[in-house]
């Protein structure tokens, strides 16, 4: 399994973010209201972050088997990409709406803040999980592997 890296995730979220600005602006400047953003979405958004810190917290205390850590780090990674992913998603709307901000879209703007918060609350956690489910590298690799003493030097399957 590949690990997620931060430069990766921020990179992720800027590309997002512009995407997203940019259609959300088109959409608008074209005379359509903005995208409705529900208060449920950043806050089902925000509660991830500590379902998975406590799932984390399992693994790294050693309290689970090595397939639920497995699994544990696969979640991580898949927050740390849906985290960043989000990020652009409630940036780009906010940004959207920063040239009018009256009314309703005053109540998106801040539902977009808010879940911007949650989203970089939820890669970060993404980023803490995966290191606490990560295996330190061995000191040495074991006899078995250094040396194969039916293989002789230059003597490889298919040359």
């Amino acid at each position: 399994m590949r690990k997620a890296g931060p430069g990766t995730s921020a990179a992720l979220a800027v590309l997002a973010t512009a995407v997203c600005w940019s259609l959300a602006s088109w959409w608008i400047r074209a005379g359509n209201e903005p995208l409705p953003q529900p208060w449920t979405a950043p806050a089902l958004t925000a509660l991830m972050s500590p379902v998975l810190l406590r799932a984390g917290l399992r693994v790294r205390r050693r309290m689970v088997d090595p397939l639920v850590a497995a699994r544990t780090a696969v979640l991580a990674v898949a927050c740390v990409h849906t985290g960043a992913l989000l990020v652009g998603w409630y940036l780009g709307q906010a940004l959207a709406l920063v040239p009018d901000l009256v009314g309703q879209r005053r109540t998106f703007f801040v539902l977009g803040l808010l879940g911007t918060a949650a989203s970089i609350a939820l890669a970060a956690a993404g980023l803490l999980v995966q290191r606490w489910c990560s295996l330190p590298p061995p000191d040495d690799p074991p006899d078995d592997l250094q040396n194969d003493p039916r293989e002789e030097p230059g003597d490889s399957f298919g040359q």
